[in-house]
């Protein structure tokens, strides 16, 4: 089993409909280790894990604890407060109907009592796909300069309407390896909004003239979700599917011109109102105000991404100046990794 990264770059602007942000059929979210029901600082409810339905559920006598972050490193925020921690197996099962699911989960690498973060190293399975091996959280927070990080995932669910989630502790010679997760979320998602549909072509690789199909036995780990020329999207302010959109500025490494437009309506008529946030279809970056100037410049993003996986990207256009009305009245070219 292969899983592939899926890196969508948002950019801007002008298309859609009356239709309603989309009502996701599951929306779960789990505080581990805490004891009691939370509420975001978004103002999202998390459930506490303390004698959930849901677990956790360990594989042998040895019983998973619950433990408290340090709130000195500015942790105070749902769902990161808490974890669950164990030195052996444990999981956690959801009931959930079947169908393309966001899995969501928050990590934050703390040291406490017996348990030191640089020993924290495990695997994540979700049903038949293993999400994360031999993974190490405070290497990912460590490299990021951050104290939390979430790790989002797309996977279809069966028609079983079970999905386990099993933590494992990676082997080791001293046997202090141990796994731990803060918050768990698993939310619906439309229908291929990532994946291909059946009836339609598959998606081409860049480069070369057969197609790839996204089908359901792929899973996706997105990389970045950026809304381009405009600011971050909290996972409140999405389309009913609780995406974060990260600004672009700290990935652009050519000069660019932003450009705002809240004036014209977008018609959502081609796609779905879900698909992305009005927000990201009312900003956008242009490469300067002449042609002289467009023909010796680019826009350019550097995104980091680890090698021996493939890559989704995906781009999102509209346009939003009335001069261009036609086929043809604006060209320009796209490279990826030259």
């Amino acid at each position: 089993m292969e899983i592939i990264l899926i890196t969508i770059l948002q950019s801007a602007i002008f298309v859609a409909s009356e239709q309603p942000a989309y009502v996701p059929t599951d929306n779960i979210t789990l505080n581990c280790g805490a004891p009691t029901d939370l509420l975001a600082n978004d103002g999202r409810s998390w459930a506490a894990d303390k004698n959930s339905k849901f677990g956790p559920f360990e594989s042998s006598h040895i019983k998973s604890q619950a433990y408290e972050a340090d709130t000195q490193d500015g942790s105070e925020t749902v769902p990161y407060m808490t974890a669950r921690v164990s030195r052996s197996e444990f999981k956690y099962t959801f009931p959930i109907t079947p169908g393309q699911k966001f899995v969501c989960l928050y990590f934050h690498p703390a040291s406490h009592k017996e348990y030191d973060r640089s020993k924290a190293f495990f695997s994540v399975k979700a049903g038949s796909f293993t999400l994360l091996k031999n993974f190490s959280a405070s290497f990912v927070a460590d490299s990021k300069g951050r104290n939390w990080f979430p790790r989002e995932f797309c996977l279809n669910v069966e028609d079983n309407v079970v999905l386990d989630l099993v933590f494992t502790p990676s082997r080791s010679a001293s046997y202090d390896t141990y796994a731990f997760i803060n918050g768990i979320e698993i939310v619906s998602m439309s229908t291929n909004l990532y994946y291909t549909p059946p009836d339609s072509l598959d998606v081409p690789f860049v480069g070369h003239s057969y197609p790839f199909a996204v089908g359901n036995d792929t899973a996706l780990e997105m990389a970045y979700r950026l809304n381009v020329g405009g600011q971050s999207i909290s996972p409140n302010n999405d389309t009913g599917l609780f995406r974060l959109w990260s600004d672009d500025f700290f990935y652009m490494n050519k000069d660019s011109y932003v450009t705002v437009n809240t004036s014209v309506p977008i018609d959502y008529t081609t796609i779905p109102r879900y698909t992305a946030p009005e927000m990201v279809y009312q900003s956008a970056r242009t490469m300067g105000p002449s042609l002289a100037y467009k023909e010796k410049h680019n826009l350019s993003w550097l995104l980091p991404v680890g090698s021996g996986f493939r890559y989704m990207v995906r781009l999102h256009f509209c346009e939003p100046q009335y001069p261009v009305n036609s086929s043809g009245d604006r060209k320009f070219k796209i490279f990826i990794n030259s």
